[in-house]
């Protein structure tokens, strides 16, 4: 296993780098094709913010759409580690699927009520201490020193 070093970043880099370099030209023409619709063509007073927001959200859209259709189709295979290359789809492997994440332990350890309790109750306690903290900070740094 070799370091981390410039000849290592430069090979990474150049492996992706088309692909890198692709989606900023995509969105380049995006941001242009935009600003010719809102503010030539039809002289809408919010073509900037809305330019500057669509990528964005065509951003988190696709991070959140393309692992949600993965999952969605690894919940009608019966890929595991024996079939990765070449699993079964259909719906009876579907409510297979289904029926023994509901009726048998997750992982051998624990059955999926809990845990998504679990789940529930770690994100809850998450955003509530972020929120409060950097509420914290906003307000020690917005204050005014007497």
């Amino acid at each position: 296993m070799g370091a981390l070093n410039g000849a290592v970043i430069g090979r990474s880099l150049g492996e992706v780098g088309g692909t890198i370099l692709g989606i900023a030209l995509c969105l380049a023409v995006l941001e242009v094709v935009l600003y010719l619709l809102f503010q030539k063509l039809w002289r809408h007073r919010l073509a900037v913010p809305i330019m500057l927001i669509t990528p964005a959200a065509i951003g988190l859209t696709l991070l959140i759409v393309i692992p949600l259709l993965y999952e969605l189709r690894l919940a009608f295979s019966n890929m595991n580690l024996y079939r990765f290359k070449n699993p079964q789809f259909g719906l009876g492997i579907a409510i297979d699927n289904f029926k023994r994440i509901f009726t048998q332990p997750v992982l051998k350890q624990v059955r999926i009520l809990p845990l998504l309790f679990r789940t529930f109750l770690w994100t809850f306690i998450q955003i509530t201490f972020h929120v409060a903290g950097g509420l914290t900070l906003a307000m020690l740094l917005t204050a005014k020193s007497s």
